[in-house]
C-alpha cells in the first residue's frame, strides 16, 4: 500500500511540475514492496508443501488403519462363523441328549418329568412334644401332588424321583429338641435344635437330598428332647415342613 502510495504521488508531482523526481523513490519502494510480496508468496507455498505432506502422513496412516481394522474383522467374523457351527453342532447334540434323558425318565418313573411335585406346610401354633413322637404341621399351604395328610403329618410319595426335604423347628428357652427325618421307619436325617444354655429362643433348619419311590412314607419325629417346647407363632416364626422333586 506504501509502495502505491508513493507512485501516485509521484505521478501527480510529474503532472504538476513537469518533473520526475520522485522516480527514483518510486522504483525504490515498488522493488521493496514486489520483494515483499515474493516473500510472502514462498512462505505461503511452503505452507501448502507441509500441509500437502501432512495430510499424505495421514491418509498412508488412515489407510495403514483401515487395512488393519479389515483385518482384525476378517479374523472376528471367522471366529465367529467357527462358533455359531459349534453351537449348533452342540445344540443337535444337547437336543438328543435331552431327548434321551426324557424317554429314559419317563420309562423309569412313568410320568412326564416336567409335572410339578412339591409341598409346603406349617405349624399352626406352639406346642409340647414328647420323645417319639410325630411331628403334625397342620396348616397345609401347598401340596401339589396331593401327598401330605395335615391330620397325621406324613408325606406320601405321588410320584418317585429325586427330592429335597428340609425341615424348621424353633425350640424355647433351655429347651432341646432332636428330630428325624423318617422314610419308611429308617432315619435319613437329623437336626438338633439347642435352646439349653441361652436365654433366647433358638431356630435350626435341615435339608436333606434324597431317592424316593412313590408309595414312600415320610415324616418328622422327634428322637430326643429335654423340655420339649416348640414356638411357632407369627411373632418368632412357623415350624415348617417342606419338599419338592427336582
Amino acid at each position: 500500500m506504501a509502495g502505491r502510495l508513493v507512485i501516485k504521488l509521484c505521478i501527480i508531482s510529474y503532472i504538476l511540475h513537469g518533473s520526475a523526481v520522485c522516480a527514483n523513490d518510486a522504483s525504490k519502494h515498488w522493488t521493496e514492496f514486489v520483494t515483499s510480496l515474493d516473500q510472502k508468496v514462498t512462505r505461503l507455498e511452503n505452507l501448502l508443501m507441509a500441509k500437502d505432506a501432512r495430510i499424505s502422513e495421514l491418509e498412508a496412516r488412515l489407510d495403514t488403519e483401515l487395512e488393519k481394522k479389515n483385518t482384525q474383522m476378517s479374523h472376528m467374523k471367522q471366529y465367529i462363523d467357527a462358533r455359531i457351527r459349534e453351537l449348533e453342532n452342540n445344540q443337535g447334540t444337547a437336543n438328543e441328549n435331552s431327548e434321551w434323558l426324557q424317554q429314559r425318565e419317563e420309562k423309569e418313573i412313568g410320568v412326564a418329568p416336567s409335572e410339578v411335585v412339591a409341598f409346603h406346610t406349617k405349624m399352626s401354633a406352639s406346642k409340647t412334644l414328647s420323645s417319639g413322637e410325630i411331628i403334625v404341621y397342620d396348616e397345609e399351604t401347598l401340596d401339589q401332588g396331593n401327598g401330605y395328610n395335615p391330620r397325621e403329618g406324613i408325606y406320601t410319595v405321588p410320584v418317585s424321583g429325586t427330592y429335597v426335604i428340609t425341615w424348621k423347628l424353633l425350640s424355647r428357652i433351655h429347651t432341646v429338641i432332636v428330630t428325624s427325618l423318617v422314610v419308611n421307619g429308617e432315619v435319613m436325617g437329623s437336626s438338633d435344635t439347642d435352646s439349653e444354655d441361652i436365654t433366647d429362643i433358638h431356630q435350626s433348619t435341615a435339608i436333606v437330598v434324597l431317592p424316593l419311590v412313590e408309595g414312600d412314607h415320610v415324616l418328622i419325629r422327634v428322637s430326643g428332647m429335654y423340655h420339649g417346647g416348640v414356638v411357632s407363632d407369627s411373632q418368632h416364626g412357623k415350624a415348617t415342613f417342606s419338599g419338592w422333586k427336582i
